[in-house]
């Protein structure tokens, strides 16, 4: 049996894959996605409106006919679709990551690939550059780089694309390092060695 977490991706893939493929048959993908874009900025931005748009406490008939209200004039009629079809079926708590997975499908479709960096400090202009240039050249797409700055990690950064995780932070290096030397030891102790012997 599949758990929540893999039915919630397979949910947000079909709701992604469904709103792109409305918008494409009705020659507005662009549009769409900024309209898309701009709600998704809204709900980040207004508590109140997030509240509304994904808390169970909401009587989801009321909310239908609220959306219509609000949005009917105002949205592509595919968002707003996708909406109305999450609220009946209580699934609008995945309304940020159905938008994630449809800016993530566009970029492929323009040929790139969304990279993270996490570094305890922003990045200059030049390292931003270079980062950029190095991941594209090995990605063999261009890379779209999002800044995340994480204060806790100690020197070096964290790069993330899709399900590959390269961490280059000092912490991770004397980890490693730790990793080693046990194993080194680990294996002088069965071979009989000293200490000293082992670290060396």
């Amino acid at each position: 049996m599949a758990s929540g977490n893999e039915q919630n991706k397979a949910l947000v893939k079909v709701y992604a894959e469904g709103f792109l493929s409305a918008v494409e048959d009705q020659g507005c993908l662009e549009d769409a996605v900024a309209a898309f874009d701009d709600l998704v900025d809204y709900l980040k931005k207004d508590q109140t409106f997030a509240n509304f748009l994904m808390s169970s406490a909401i009587d989801i008939h009321q909310r239908r006919v609220t959306l219509e209200t609000l949005f009917r004039s105002r949205l592509n009629d595919a968002l707003l679709n996708l909406l109305q079809v999450m609220n009946i079926r209580r699934r609008l708590t995945l309304i940020l990551q159905v938008h994630r997975r449809v800016m993530l499908r566009m970029e492929e479709r323009k040929g790139q690939q969304e990279v993270t960096v996490q570094t305890p400090t922003p990045l200059s202009d030049t390292l931003r550059s270079l980062i950029k240039h190095k991941v594209s050249a090995w990605l063999g797409k261009e890379a779209v780089i999002i800044e995340e700055i994480r204060p806790e990690i100690i020197g070096g950064l964290i790069l993330q694309t899709g399900d590959l995780r390269i961490d280059g932070s000092l912490a991770a290096w004397f980890q490693r390092l730790r990793k080693q030397m046990k194993s080194r030891i680990g294996h002088a102790i069965h071979d009989g060695k000293g200490f000293e012997e082992a670290a060396a």
